[in-house]
C-alpha cells in the first residue's frame, strides 16, 4: 500500500521532473510512507480477526521491512 500511494499521490517523484530538492523529496516519500503504513495496520487488524494468520504475518513483515527502508531513506542516507 505504501508504494501505491507514492505512486498515486506524488508521481513527480517517480519522473524525476522536479524541482524539489533532495530533502524535500525524502520528507515527502517519508509522509506518503508513513500513512501506507498505516493503512497495512489497519489491513492487518483486519486479518487477525478473520482467522487469517499467515496473511497478517506477511502484512506486518512487509510493513516491518517498508519501515526499515524508509527509516534508513530519512535518517541515514
Amino acid at each position: 500500500m505504501a508504494i501505491i500511494g507514492v505512486l498515486i499521490k506524488y508521481p513527480v517523484l517517480i519522473s524525476g521532473q522536479s524541482s524539489l530538492t533532495i530533502s524535500e523529496i525524502k520528507s515527502l516519500f517519508f509522509q506518503v510512507i508513513s500513512l501506507g503504513l498505516i493503512i497495512n495496520v489497519i489491513l492487518f487488524f483486519f486479518f487477525i480477526n478473520r482467522d487469517q494468520e499467515q496473511t497478517a504475518k506477511g502484512i506486518l513483515v512487509s510493513s516491518l521491512v517498508i519501515l526499515i527502508i524508509g527509516v534508513i531513506n530519512k535518517f541515514l542516507l
